[in-house]
């Protein structure tokens, strides 16, 4: 099951409801229609993982459906055997420069399906189910969709409203989580002058800010910048068990951050 919007990403399917559906463009195998088989699925917002029949998550998608926004179904078996057959019909250089469409944006499709239908394909293909993901059309979706703009400085993004309020989302649920812990937020936490005797720790601390880095090549939004913003975390504990257990606390937080609520899997 393959769902995205504005970005090209995987994505649990019940993190899918009436508020968010029609902000991304959702497809699904046709053969889980009905399907009896199950399959796990992970639940909102929770670290509980449910056993669902592909006809229930079908059921379930297609609930959400309004008049704009329809669950797309895919046939992705047959694309795999009519991928081959296309690009063996490549027609020769000159005739794919005459496929393009004078003056195309190319967010969407830019050349014309009966002049150079390989083309075509690939591109309609990038662009209904999000399975491809080249790096102009990468650029080209998250500029036009409003999600970053480009700074003068190369290898710097800026994150529009959109995008940043992902992060927002992120810095909230983690921090009703460190909290629980006992963790603080502060920042430049120079925390070594603040412990005088034992009686001061544990010292846990959390600090939200960007990092820059100079000496890097190839810059890609969202997957490797010159600035990024991160979390860090800073503690100090009277014994060494308990620093190792306050490691291995934090290692699974981060666990739970990335399958519950990004949705991607990690090696424990």
């Amino acid at each position: 099951m393959a769902t995205g919007g504005v970005l090209s990403w995987l994505m649990l399917p019940l993190v899918l409801n009436a508020e968010t559906f029609f902000k991304v463009i959702t497809a699904v195998n046709s053969t889980i229609e009905e399907s009896t088989s199950l399959f796990a699925v992970r639940a909102h917002a929770t670290d509980a993982t449910l056993f669902l029949s592909g006809r229930d998550l079908f059921a379930y998608l297609k609930r959400l459906e309004t008049k704009d926004t329809i669950l797309k179904t895919i046939d992705f078996e047959a694309l795999k055997t009519e991928a081959p057959a296309l690009a063996a019909a490549t027609p020769a250089k000159k005739e794919k420069e005459d496929a393009k469409i004078e003056g195309s944006v190319q967010i969407a499709v830019g050349v014309k399906k009966e002049v150079d239908f390989a083309t075509w394909y690939t591109s309609v293909s990038m662009r209904r189910t999000l399975v491809f993901c080249r790096t102009n059309f990468y650029l080209q979706v998250l500029t036009k969709a409003d999600v970053i703009d480009y700074y003068s400085v190369s290898g710097c993004y800026i994150l529009k409203p959109w995008s940043y309020s992902i992060w927002e989302i992120i810095q909230d649920w983690f921090n009703s989580k460190i909290k629980e812990m006992g963790v603080q937020n502060a920042y430049s936490p120079y925390y070594a002058r603040w412990i005088h005797s034992h009686r001061d720790l544990p010292l846990k601390l959390n600090q939200w800010n960007s990092v820059v880095r100079w000496e890097f090549k190839n810059p890609q939004p969202f997957l490797r910048t010159r600035e990024f913003l991160r979390q860090e975390g800073h503690a100090a504990h009277l014994t060494k068990p308990e620093a190792d257990a306050g490691v291995l606390e934090i290692l699974d937080l981060y666990r739970r951050n990335y399958e519950g609520l990004l949705a991607v899997p990690v090696t424990p």
